[in-house]
């Protein structure tokens, strides 16, 4: 294993939490390019795939929450699913229900790929489908977007398919794998017990607390980089930074980028793209 100090290889990541998810419906276009503007520097997001066939980047398996349709995505085609009204739901700062009616629509993962050609990447499979997997895999590879895009899933068996099948870009952590790095001594743990690279957790989780300095200085001795989600407050953003994060997943990222800027002067170390 490396040292602490390896740390610093990781660059710091400000990921838009399923786009500007305040300032237009959550995992749409807009939110994704409004997200860049407000200063993130990676786009985090979910996929399904459709009864056709088609990809779609939605985090929830039905339209009722953002669209007030009580249907499943992976019973409905293409055209039925973007016929929904991606706004209907959506309420403004000030609780208004501005964008219903406004032609927002669920985006196929293949238009955001395209619209976004030169934006890193994070998508996280939900579905438990091998099959989804590789169609994901297979858009992404088609696109020559690997190399900015990495795959997570908590499904441990996604992830080591995700291997098998050899996918040439990042791969995240699974939490089988979290749960060793988090339990097992690191005198009993090899590094090839963990598959991936990147573990994006919260900060808690039940009993288990995983933004202290001995978790952080042990994932980062294995080489795996830390992103935390969901963090919007800028004071809670700047302690995790200190204590050694590497990214940070947020609804928020206007307010949290002057955070990352300050803390990349002062620690030297270097927000991604800049």
């Amino acid at each position: 294993m490396g040292s602490h100090s390896d740390r610093t290889q990781f660059e710091l990541r400000l990921y838009a939490h399923r786009g500007a998810n305040r300032h237009f419906p959550e995992n749409t276009l807009p939110a994704f390019r409004r997200a860049l503007e407000l200063g993130a520097t990676h786009l985090e997001m979910d996929v399904h795939r459709t009864r056709d066939g088609v990809i779609v980047v939605a985090h929830d398996a039905t339209g009722q929450r953002m669209c007030g349709v009580e249907k499943a995505i992976r019973d409905c085609e293409l055209a039925i699913v973007q016929s929904w009204d991606a706004g209907y739901n959506f309420r403004d700062r000030e609780g208004n229900l501005s964008l219903r009616g406004r032609g927002h629509k669920i985006p196929t993962l293949r238009a955001v790929i395209e619209s976004f050609p030169r934006t890193p990447l994070n998508i996280d499979v939900k579905e438990h489908d091998p099959e989804v997997l590789k169609q994901v895999i297979g858009i992404i590879e088609e696109l020559e977007a690997h190399p900015r895009t990495l795959i997570s899933s908590f499904d441990p068996g996604l992830v080591r398919l995700l291997h098998k099948l050899g996918y040439r870009g990042p791969i995240g952590v699974s939490r089988h794998d979290l749960a060793r790095l988090l339990l097992i001594p690191a005198w009993m743990l090899p590094r090839s017990w963990i598959l991936g690279g990147a573990l994006q957790i919260p900060r808690k989780w039940k009993r288990y607390y995983f933004d202290t300095a001995p978790f952080m200085r042990k994932a980062h001795a294995y080489g795996i980089r830390l992103d935390y989600w969901v963090v919007n407050e800028p004071g809670a953003a700047r302690e995790l930074l200190e204590r050694g994060a590497d990214g940070i997943m947020t609804d928020e990222p206007q307010l949290l980028r002057p955070v990352f800027e300050d803390f990349s002067r002062k620690s030297g170390r270097q927000i991604a793209g800049g």
